[in-house]
């Protein structure tokens, strides 16, 4: 019998947490189970999991074939490095430097994930920051316009109409002005 380690869904609709199971191959997913051995709810922060693991490198030991999932999770809880060692390494100094090798890794990566967390909400944080003081100044973002009165809106647009007029009028008045001068230089002539 081929048996395999992996996740037999549990949960209402999009709320679905995982048991970890030991079954016959052939068996559909939420079918008849040999053994369970953890549960995994993927939906918590961080990812909650629980595996019992003597039971599941027994079931290592035995032949049983983790599913990738399961073989993720089991990497993340250090079970398939146990396995590994098991299977390749006799000398037990050897497998507890490799252990130790892996508990610090695992702690730098945990540190390295809670510094870049750190600096997510630090990054958060200035920019309400900086939305908080735009919007206190009064002065919108980048490529927006403020909202101004309608009145102030249609005094900025010209109107094509009134423009040619004006120029019509400064015109008009200048012929005037000339025709003025004009009458007035053939009145001085005519006195002389």
């Amino acid at each position: 019998m081929s048996t395999r380690i992996r996740l037999k869904r549990k949960g209402r609709r999009k709320q679905s947490h995982f048991r970890i199971v030991v079954v016959d191959k052939r068996r559909p997913r939420d079918g008849s189970v040999i053994e369970d051995i953890g549960y995994y709810n993927p939906l918590t922060e961080p990812a909650e999991i629980k595996i019992d693991h003597e039971k599941a490198l027994e079931w290592l030991k035995k032949g049983a074939q983790p599913s990738d999932t399961v073989h993720n999770i089991m990497q993340k809880e250090g079970i398939a490095l146990q396995h590994h060692l098991d299977k390749n390494y006799t000398d037990e100094e050897a497998k507890n430097i490799e252990r130790q090798k892996w508990e610090l890794s695992k702690k730098a990566r945990a540190e390295k994930e809670e510094s870049a967390k750190i600096e997510e909400d630090q990054k958060e944080v200035v920019t309400e920051e900086t939305q908080e003081e735009t919007e206190e100044s009064g002065v919108g973002e980048p490529g927006q316009e403020e909202e101004k009165p309608e009145e102030e809106k249609e005094e900025k647009k010209p109107e094509p109409k009134e423009e040619k007029s004006t120029e019509k009028e400064e015109s008009s008045d200048e012929e005037s002005d000339q025709d003025e001068e004009d009458q007035e230089k053939l009145k001085e002539d005519a006195e002389k």
